[in-house]
């Protein structure tokens, strides 16, 4: 079952809260380092990423467009210390136009993020407290088995 979560990164950690509104205690921390970033899940959600460690995976979410799913994909690669280009990952069950600007998307994302020095919020202008959001919620399969760093 999905339920709704906010989540953020910081510090190449995916921190999930139960809402916006309580932002010092969080659910889980999935440390990226490491860690695959898979798009898509199937065609109920075409809009969905998965974090793999070593195969596994650790966390599955669900962007509300294909801007915030390009934007989430970016600084996920980027977090993980990837050097994978997003357009050559491949979108399942998304049609041609919405692939296309998720991957423009993540592609812009990606370079911004690795150019930066120190983690800000490439979308307001603010450093936000040094989080990124893209959005700032994304869906959370809670049922796929997640790593507890924290």
């Amino acid at each position: 079952r999905w339920r709704e979560r906010w989540c953020r990164v910081k510090d190449n950690r995916l921190i999930f809260h139960k809402d916006r509104t309580d932002l010092k205690t969080h659910i889980v921390s999935v440390p990226l380092r490491g860690c695959d970033v898979i798009p898509g899940l199937d065609s109920k959600h075409p809009l969905t990423f998965r974090l793999l460690r070593n195969g596994q995976e650790v966390a599955v979410l669900e962007a509300s467009s294909s801007e915030d799913m390009g934007r989430w994909i970016g600084i996920l690669l980027a977090e993980t210390g990837s050097s994978t280009d997003p357009g050559t990952l491949h979108y399942d069950y998304i049609d041609v136009e919405t692939s296309a600007n998720v991957i423009q998307t993540a592609k812009q994302t990606f370079c911004f993020m690795n150019r930066r020095g120190i983690s800000a919020n490439p979308y307001l202008g603010s450093t936000a407290n040094g989080y990124a959001h893209p959005s700032g919620t994304a869906l959370h399969y809670d049922d796929v088995p997640c790593i507890n760093g924290s």
